[in-house]
Order: structure tokens, then sequence, then C-alpha cells
């Protein structure tokens, strides 16, 4: 009966040697995983404009000044306070809201948004270089080489024209036909369903070309 017990003993003994290698090994294999969350971090435009107007007028244009590109705050060019005076205003009523490309073909992405001058709230639209930041008005009351009118308010389509080649309509007289031959991108124009035309950078100036559908 003593050697029973003795030898009973000896097992639970095995036993509970077995579990503690086993419970020691599935410690030492344990990987712990660490959850780490990451906000979103919002990085708003540079307030880089002090007077209290101007202040108010990006306020009002708020929609339209947050999607515009980072460098024409970076670079002091929307500084100028042409858009924020009595001579122009931002103008959301084109979808996009602003176009991108290389206008003036020196490699580098130039933008164009819509505008309208305030005083008689003819429509038109603001090309700035990338290179030179230099601001070129088409239309909100400034005449347009080889346009029909300095308020292009008709327009509710553009886009960016990649065309090599640029060819005039002219309905009534056919021969009066030119063609153009633009080395960077253009701003094309339209009216729904009638038809528009397409500004180009020869150089000096915008100029129009004349399309219909």
């Amino acid at each position: 009966m003593k050697n029973l017990s003795f030898f009973c003993l000896l097992v639970l003994l095995s036993c509970n040697s077995n579990d503690a290698k086993f419970a020691d090994k599935i410690k030492t294999d344990t990987i712990t995983i660490v959850e780490t969350r990451i906000d979103t971090v919002y990085l708003p435009k540079p307030n880089i404009v002090e007077d209290d107007s101007v202040q108010l007028a990006l306020q009002k244009e708020f929609y339209v000044y947050e999607r515009l590109p980072n460098w024409l705050f970076s670079e002091n060019v929307m500084n100028r306070k042409l858009f924020f005076t009595e001579a122009y205003s931002f103008d959301n009523r084109m979808n996009p809201l602003y176009l991108e490309g290389d206008f003036d073909s020196d490699g580098l992405i130039d933008v164009a948004f819509p505008i309208s001058k305030s005083k008689s709230d003819k429509k038109g639209f603001a090309i700035i270089h990338r290179k030179d930041f230099s601001i070129h008005i088409i239309g909100a009351g400034n005449n347009i080489k080889e346009g029909f009118s300095d308020d292009l308010a008709y327009s509710d389509i553009w886009n960016i024209s990649r065309e090599e080649k640029l060819v005039s309509s002219d309905v009534e007289n056919p021969e009066n036909s030119k063609t153009y031959f633009p080395k960077g991108n253009s701003l094309k124009i339209e009216m729904s369903e009638i038809g528009g035309g397409t500004f180009f950078w020869n150089g000096k100036e915008y100029v129009y070309v004349h399309q219909t559908c």
C-alpha cells in the first residue's frame, strides 16, 4: 500500500512538472500585439495676409481658397491683394474649381481659376504662371485678343486642351479661318450644346481661337 501511494505521488509530481514546463513554453512563445491609432492631421495653408479686409475676403472665398495649390500662397502670389480688393473676386461657377496645366510651355504647372470683376460682375479667368508668378486676366472686363466679348459669363464648361494644332471657325467666311500651333497647354471654354473657343499663350499674351461644335 505504501508503494502504491509513493507511485501515485511520483505521477502527480511528474504531471505538475510537465505542466510547469508547458506553461513556461507558452509564456516564452507568446507574442504581444500592440495596436496604435494614428489620427488624421490637418495642415492649414499658411496665414500670410495681415490686412483685415483681405482676411474678410479670404473667409468669404474660403471654399475656393482652401482648394487652390499651396505654391500660390507659399510664394506670396495671392498676397498682392489683386483678388481681395474691389477689382476682382474668386468665382466658383465652374466645375472643377480650378485647372492646372503648363500654359506657357516652360515645364512647370500653372493654374487657372474663374474670377468676377466686382463692379460690373463680368466673368472671366485668371491664369498664374508658376515660373514668374505673373497673373494674366482673361475677360472679367478686359478685352480679349481675337475675342468677341470681355464677359465670359456664358461659359459653363472648361477643360485643358493639349492639341498641338488649333483651327479657328468662321461659319460665314470659311476662307478667313486661321491655324495656330500652341506650344503649351491651352484653356478651352464652351457653352453647353453651342460651342466656344480656346485660349493659348503666344509668348506675350493669351489669344482666343473661336471654335464651334
